[in-house]
């Protein structure tokens, strides 16, 4: 089961809504000003109607702030959809890209530590070959479901490309990166999946890489990858962490 998208609002949406609530203080607003530039005190037209003059501020703030909040969650849904892998509900590659910089740069900035891992399907080309695409797409579908659910909401999941998935794990070490990895691998390994009436199951090779001093995103990509690969030479379906093997 995919995880169910929170209702709450975006970024945009509250920015949008803040923003109009604040211009829907300009109508009852100006109209103060208005009676000040024709010399007439303000509280009379308070004294004078005050319910009128209420209902013009709470509805004009409202209306605004509604109005700003619409709009800000079509930006939010627009940007959500930019940065979603269509076949998985994973982020995408798209996102990864940006956010494995922007997570470095800050572990550098408040020396913490991060750590990436990049997991691949195990012979996943044989249920291509066996039970067709269709079918493929139900596996990396359920798969990205297992993968998302195994790790943490600060967990950055993405698809990386074909079958492989990349999680960057911000403030955390390497040892807590290996816990998460095995645990996913784990679920993974037993997990059965109809496929055509068959019972399925399939099998994860992980790598595991920690930023180190002086280094980039590029180094930590080229470790992890590198680690992933050492995985599958020692016989898949395990995890492998700066040339430790699990």
């Amino acid at each position: 089961m995919q995880k169910q998208a929170p209702m709450h609002l975006g970024p945009h949406a509250r920015l949008a809504a803040l923003i109009g609530g604040v211009l829907g203080f300009g109508a009852p607003g100006g109209l103060l000003v208005l009676r000040i530039f024709q010399q007439r005190a303000p509280w009379t037209e308070l004294a004078g109607d005050p319910l009128l003059f209420l209902y013009l501020t709470v509805g004009s703030v409202f209306v605004m702030a509604l109005f700003g909040g619409v709009l800000g969650a079509r930006e939010d849904l627009i940007q959500a959809l930019t940065w979603t892998d269509a076949l998985t509900g994973l982020w995408n590659r798209r996102l990864f890209d940006r956010r494995i910089e922007e997570e470095v740069e800050r572990a550098k900035r408040y020396r913490t530590p991060l750590s990436l891992l990049i997991l691949d399907l195990d012979r996943f080309k044989n249920v291509n070959d066996t039970y067709g695409h269709v079918n493929g797409d139900v596996v990396l579908r359920i798969i990205s479901g297992i993968v998302r659910d195994a790790f943490r909401a600060s967990d950055v999941v993405c698809r990386y490309g074909g079958e492989e998935i990349a999680i960057i794990a911000p403030n955390t070490p390497l040892a807590e990166a290996e816990k998460l990895a095995e645990r996913a691998r784990e679920r993974i390994a037993q997990t059965v999946i109809p496929l055509d009436g068959d019972p399925y199951r399939i099998t994860a090779s992980i790598g595991i890489a920690e930023l180190r001093a002086q280094s980039d995103a590029s180094n930590l990509l080229l470790w992890a990858d590198g680690a992933l690969y050492a995985a599958k030479r020692a016989g898949r379906n395990r995890t492998r962490a700066n040339g430790t093997d699990r």
